[in-house]
């Protein structure tokens, strides 16, 4: 699934209500993607930004248990457990 601007573009079932949205903020609407995804799925969240994991965190209740935070770019790229860091 991939988010550019308000338009999102998947090659998994997208529900209706989240192709197109009024919502800019792109933290916000990866995190409307995120919990739309069946629990039982693995689902990997790529971004440079952190802020993006502390809502990752924040909502990982409502997420699948292997959800994974993918950042940085190179050899410095990496995986962060988000389940590791909310039982912290």
């Amino acid at each position: 699934m991939v988010t550019s601007g308000t338009q999102t573009k998947g090659n998994v079932d997208i529900p209706d209500s989240l192709l197109t949205r009024s919502q800019e903020e792109a933290d916000t609407l990866l995190i409307l993607h995120a919990v739309s995804v069946p629990q039982e799925a693995e689902l990997v969240v790529s971004s440079p930004d952190m802020d993006v994991l502390l809502l990752l965190v924040h909502m990982y209740p409502h997420l699948p248990v292997s959800t994974v935070f993918l950042t940085g770019k190179g050899r410095l790229k990496r995986n962060i457990s988000v389940c590791n860091i909310y039982k912290t």
